[in-house]
């Protein structure tokens, strides 16, 4: 944060979601009419809250999804991006948020793993493993 509020590159700070997806969301059918699940709410950047957003759309580890349920999830995530650019605007490099989401996501979830049970499939983290990989060799952390 700058002194005067706003991020290094100029983002308002907005409260964050931090779980934000389809079954958090309720609707009369043809808007939003409110948002559950509020325990992870911060304030901060909110690309942080796009970028969680995109993976926990993305991985969905230890649930088997069919190939069109597959294809209607990514449609979805198109068509959220896509709004959210119309409506807020072009959005500012990605990459050092992607990475932080894809690690707190890997983290969230091994921490669940933990707990009785809850499936033990950690191959299903690999490929959430190795996109948040890129993500931080993309902004120069070690993978």
């Amino acid at each position: 944060m700058t002194s005067n509020g706003t991020s290094a590159e100029g983002h308002d700070p907005a409260l964050l979601h931090l779980d934000y997806h389809p079954l958090n969301v309720m609707t009369d059918g043809t808007r939003i009419t409110g948002v559950l699940d509020w325990p992870n709410a911060r304030v901060g950047d909110p690309r942080a809250d796009l970028a969680r957003t995109v993976v926990l759309l993305r991985f969905r580890p230890n649930v088997s999804v069919s190939p069109v349920a597959a294809g209607i999830v990514r449609l979805l995530l198109h068509a959220w991006w896509r709004g959210y650019h119309q409506s807020a605007g072009p959005v500012a490099d990605m990459t050092l948020f992607y990475a932080w989401a894809g690690e707190t996501t890997v983290h969230d979830q091994e921490a669940k793993i933990a707990r009785p049970g809850v499936p033990r499939d950690l191959a299903s983290y690999d490929p959430l493993r190795r996109w948040t990989a890129h993500w931080r060799r993309r902004a120069g952390l070690p993978a």
